[in-house]
């Protein structure tokens, strides 16, 4: 069953669709778990450029579960990426 703010986010996520935006919508663990698999991969970098090429990236059920430094470490550079570039970008 999904909370309000999980309705919310897939909300916007059929809206921004609709307007022809690139939209992922994940979990914090899901993403964490990619991003380590890809790290372990040596795939890192392809993982990255494939989420910078998202317009809206949504997490959901961030705060839900603790994650391991290096998860917690992982997410960070995804956000700061995405921060650093620019969401009008």
């Amino acid at each position: 069953m999904h909370n309000g703010k999980t309705h919310a986010a897939i909300a916007l996520e059929v809206e921004a669709c609709r307007k022809g935006f690139r939209v992922l919508f994940t979990t914090a663990a899901h993403l964490i778990n990619s991003l380590q698999e890809a790290r372990d991969e040596k795939q890192l970098g392809k993982l990255l450029k494939k989420l910078a090429r998202v317009h809206l990236l949504i997490v959901d059920e961030l705060g839900y579960l603790p994650f391991s430094q290096q998860g917690a470490q992982l997410l960070f550079q995804v956000f700061s990426e995405r921060y650093e570039k620019g969401a009008w970008s």
